[in-house]
């Protein structure tokens, strides 16, 4: 009724959904403006408005067209958010914009869970796309992650399909495939799909495949079974539904050429004499009685209440542009201006049939919240091939709304099987507390669960990383949680710690025993000049330092940090001071006087404490924790607190005290005095050296704080003091036990002299000529000992060869008796010989027999 005094008439054209022929046809519309169906008498027959196309594709060709010519545009199915730009002023639509197409189908993936999808978008940049962009903008938005994104187009191949199929193959747990495309580029991706069975996955589609009649073919609908539609929600008119079901071909005499086509379409037959292509295309023929049925020719999906809405948005901008009331119109001799017209048209404000309030904005969309239905494809019946598209939710206001889950078809691999269970589509297994994700390289929402690494934990599923445990803790087996490690010192219950103790209890009782030894034969010769009489002060310096190699099993404290570092190594220092002493005394063929030792062993404690008072004042030992997650354990032990370690150049100053003792002690090697004495100290300095070299080299390679270096440290004490046993005192003990005849005992007067000597050293004698007393009292003893000694191994080689004398006369009476029998017996056997002669009786039988010789 808005125009009802105005004439009006209309073109149709058909677009065959190719942007170039609604161009083409838009060109000849304007060239001509013609209209063959106008009522008007005034022969003027201009253009005022056009409705569609309903692609965006062609929406955007031709809107540049109408924009160069004014002429105002509405669209009743382009949705594309390019027709929103500024350039295109003379458009205006009543359907939403992609934008909320994209955010419906958005929404509805993270409604059912579906947070990983593949994204499949057709080439074309108005629709396609766009379409696609926006969805990855409003997905982010949601945490659904797009495992997959292709854009293909109508001019792509089976490879091009190929391709998709086989990367869609490469993530088999993503089953639900976002679709954004035209209708065209659909058909033959889903006809691939069909031909090579790519099946069971859920597709979320927009309108402008959703609705297609390909998705209802029994081959493609395999393929599409349980997919949701979105699509612009409409209404029906009952009126005009009613109107168009009482048409027939024949009523309008065959002149309508869009209903004979939808009719041929729609019933599979041809119309006779309307068109020579139907036949074709269907072979059988229509009756004419065919009819409608309100279920089957329309849809919901059909936008028909849209279309009847751009028409009444021209309609009412007209009936505004032209003052219209009741009676009459302004009637314009040049028409209706297009900038007036699409002025109109942006300014109206009524609720449309498709249920939307129609009042665009200046760019010509609608203001009021978008409006989508979902539809699902569904068989019509259980076990059934056909399949049709029912609504089972909606979307507005920017909220899901599902009707009924249970009447949701759910991609199956038959119609008969139903199930209400919502497919899952994932690239990556949930991660549970312990693991995390390691996100692949192909696609970012495809990852691996692993393990957290040693010392980090996560008690969160789906955990990007993990987060690390604090410095005396470990993770636990798991890896949900930090436990704290346990301290662990040196004790006397660890396996280390009873082998070091036992090892030193050993040697202590060695020392001990050897030490009674010697005092039991103190007064034998070999004892009794043992090491220049400086034997005790060696024998008590290696007891004592196994004493301290058992330091190191004490807890460590800050008390016995101090004690260790002052105590452990000082023995040692003292033994290979006394041992220098005694070489040195024994090269000068004195014996060790105790204030001589003693002015030694300052000298050797001086430097030694040096060492150690430079490495407290530098950096003293703390204790400190060493973390080893390995085994799980916090090491509690003594260690430098700087760079300065004391002990390295303690044991530097024992290795220079044994180098020393080697140039002093190589010189008394050859001597046999006292059982070659002189040479068994020269391999211990030697076996000294050798040993501490290593373990210094040991404890520098060895990390610092895991007890490694304290016990290297108490077994080198012990290895030192037991080289020094097996060197020095074990030959000894070899001569007290199996050679007592080269240790005599020393006689009392001599014993006395020394005794007489050192007591007249106390009381202020002239101490040159005492000593000169003493060394010539030495130097004959040790004369007739030698003399002695010489002696001895005389009468021992003369018994050794009277006894060799005394075998081989044996011999040679043994071999005389031989010869006897010998003989005796052949000559026996040569009188047996003869008398068998004489006894026997030989005949000689000669060539003539007369002649005969007898013998007898």
């Amino acid at each position: 009724h808005s125009l009802a005094c105005y004439p009006s008439g209309f073109d149709i054209y058909d677009t065959c959904t190719d942007p170039n022929i609604a161009v083409r046809n838009s060109v000849y519309f304007i060239a001509t403006q013609d209209s063959s169906n106008c009522d008007s008498d005034s022969g003027h027959q201009s253009i005022a408005a056009v409705v569609g196309p309903s692609t965006s594709s062609a929406a955007v060709s031709v809107a540049s067209l109408f924009n160069l010519f004014t002429l105002p545009q509405v669209s009743y199915a382009a949705t594309s958010d390019i027709l929103s730009e500024s350039r295109f002023n003379y458009f205006t639509r009543t359907i939403p914009t992609d934008t909320f197409q994209a955010r419906a189908m958005a929404h509805l993936a993270n409604h059912f869970g579906f947070h990983t999808v593949a994204l499949l978008g057709n080439d074309e940049g108005a629709y396609g796309v766009s379409g696609v962009y926006v969805f990855e903008d409003e997905a982010s938005k949601h945490n659904i992650c797009i495992a997959y994104k292709k854009i293909f187009g109508v001019s792509d191949d089976r490879s091009d399909f190929e391709r998709i199929v086989t990367d869609l193959r490469q993530i088999p747990d993503v089953r639900v495939i976002v679709a954004f495309a035209n209708e065209a580029p659909m058909n033959q991706l889903l006809t691939y799909f069909a031909e090579n069975n790519v099946t069971g996955y859920m597709w979320i589609g927009s309108d402008g495949w959703g609705a297609s009649k390909t998705v209802l073919d029994p081959k493609i609908s395999r393929v599409t079974s349980g997919m949701i539609g979105v699509f612009p929600h409409t209404e029906t008119i009952p009126k005009l539904e009613d109107y168009i079901l009482s048409l027939t071909p024949k009523s309008l005499d065959y002149q309508d050429p869009f209903l004979n086509e939808y009719w041929q379409d729609f019933f599979q037959c041809h119309l006779p004499g309307v068109s020579e292509k139907s036949v074709y295309y269907y072979d059988r023929k229509c009756t004419g009685e065919e009819s409608f049925n309100s279920s089957l020719a329309f849809s919901n999906t059909s936008l028909v209440s849209s279309v009847v809405d751009s028409v009444e948005v021209v309609a009412r901008a007209m009936h505004k542009a032209l003052s219209c009331n009741d009676v009459q119109c302004d009637t314009r001799s040049g028409g209706i201006p297009g900038e007036v017209l699409i002025d109109c048209m942006k300014n109206v404000d009524f609720m449309g049939h498709s249920g939307y309030r129609l009042a665009p904005d200046e760019r010509g969309n609608l203001a009021e919240v978008a409006w989508y239905d979902f539809y699902n494809l569904q068989p019509k019946y259980p076990c059934s091939n056909e399949f049709h598209l029912n609504i089972v939710g909606h979307w507005k206001e920017a909220e899901v709304s599902i009707s009924n889950l249970e009447t949701i078809y759910w991609p199956m691999t038959d119609t008969c099987t139903l199930t209400t269970l919502t497919p899952t589509s994932v690239c990556g297994e949930t991660c549970y507390p312990g693991t995390r994700r390691i996100t692949l390289d192909f696609s970012s929402c495809c990852w691996i669960c692993v393990p957290c690494s040693n010392n980090h934990y996560t008690n969160e599923s789906n955990a990007l990383s993990c987060s690390p445990c604090s410095d005396e803790q470990a993770s636990s087996e798991d890896r949900t949680e930090c436990l704290d490690l346990p301290y662990t010192f040196t004790e006397l219950t660890s396996e280390i710690g009873l082998a070091v103790l036992a090892t030193a209890i050993i040697g202590w009782l060695i020392c001990v025993i050897i030490i009674v030894i010697f005092m039991l034969k103190e007064n034998t010769t070999i004892i009794f000049h043992a090491f220049a009489r400086s034997w005790k002060f060696v024998l008590l310096g290696i007891t004592i330092t196994f004493v301290t190699a058992t330091l190191s099993i004490i807890p460590a404290s800050e008390l016995t940090c101090l004690i260790v570092a002052g105590t452990q190594l000082l023995p040692v220092s003292v033994t290979e001071g006394s041992l220098i002493l005694a070489a040195y005394s024994t090269y000068n063929r004195k014996h060790v006087q105790l204030n001589n030792w003693a002015l030694s062993m300052i000298a050797v404690l001086f430097v030694h404490g040096q060492c150690i008072l430079i490495w407290m004042l530098t950096s003293r030992p703390v204790v400190t924790k060493t973390v080893d997650r390995d085994q799980r354990l916090v090491y509690v032990d003594c260690v430098s607190s700087g760079s300065y370690d004391g002990i390295i150049v303690i044991i530097a100053f024992c290795i220079t005290l044994d180098v020393i003792g080697i140039f002093v002690s190589f010189n008394i090697r050859n001597r046999d005095k006292n059982f070659q004495e002189g040479k068994f100290i020269f391999f211990s300095f030697i076996i000294q050296v050798m040993g501490w070299v290593t373990i210094l080299v040991i404890y520098l390679v060895l990390p610092k704080g895991r007890h490694y270096r304290t016990f290297v440290l108490s077994f080198g004490l012990m290895f030192s003091s037991v080289a020094n046993l097996g060197c020095l005192f074990v030959p000894k003990l070899y001569v007290v036990k199996c050679k007592p005849d080269i240790n005599p005992p020393i006689k009392k007067r001599y014993r006395d002299k020394l005794w007489q000597w050192k007591f007249k050293r106390r009381d202020g004698e002239d101490e040159v000529s005492a000593e000169a007393r003493f060394g010539e009292s030495v130097r004959s003893h040790a004369a007739r000992s030698a003399i002695l000694n010489n002696y001895r191994k005389a009468l021992a080689a003369i018994r050794d060869e009277t006894a060799q004398a005394i075998r081989m006369y044996g011999i040679c009476t043994d071999r005389i008796d031989d010869m006897k029998l010998r003989h005796r017996s052949k000559m026996e056997e040569v009188s047996m010989t003869t008398n068998s002669i004489k006894s026997s009786r030989v005949q000689l039988v000669l060539s003539s027999p007369s002649i005969e010789v007898t013998y007898c």
